[in-house]
């Protein structure tokens, strides 16, 4: 088990947000992102419940919201890799619809393939009635922190 002390300052905030001590950015509340459930270095899980809130199409969660969740989860499972030294910007998201995300529970997996010197990739999954409904795959850029 890893102490505390020996999470980085993205981790210690990724633990916060789970745990709810720590509060979500104004536009996670607004877009109502749902946090993290679980991680661990190069991974992250996220049970969600989606609403009709979030549909265009009666009872199909709308695409647009769905590019904002794999922005949101790359981001957040890039925090279980990234020393404090470094932080990252997206620079190119793919998405790929296999059936219609509906309103309801769903499990949101994400993974870091890679992480390089300068770039990193994230790969996303949907998961929704044991059925995968989507992927997606993320570049991101590493930058030093100024």
């Amino acid at each position: 088990m890893t102490s505390v002390a020996e999470l980085t300052k993205t981790q210690r905030y990724l633990d916060g947000l789970i745990a709810g001590t720590v509060p979500s950015p104004p536009v996670v509340e607004r877009l109502l992102l749902p946090d993290a459930t679980e991680w661990s270095p190069g991974s992250l899980t996220a049970l969600v419940e989606l609403t009709d809130e979030v549909t265009l199409t009666p009872g199909v969660v709308f695409g647009g919201y769905i590019g904002c969740l794999v922005d949101h989860f790359a981001g957040l499972v890039m925090m279980t890799v990234l020393p404090d030294e470094l932080t990252f910007l997206t620079s190119e998201i793919t998405i790929s619809f296999r059936a219609p995300l509906r309103p309801g529970p769903a499990r949101v997996e994400a993974t870091v393939r890679r992480f390089g010197r300068r770039q990193a990739y994230v790969d996303i999954e949907f998961h929704q009635d044991g059925v995968r409904t989507g992927s997606a795959s993320v570049e991101q850029i590493l930058r030093k922190v100024s």
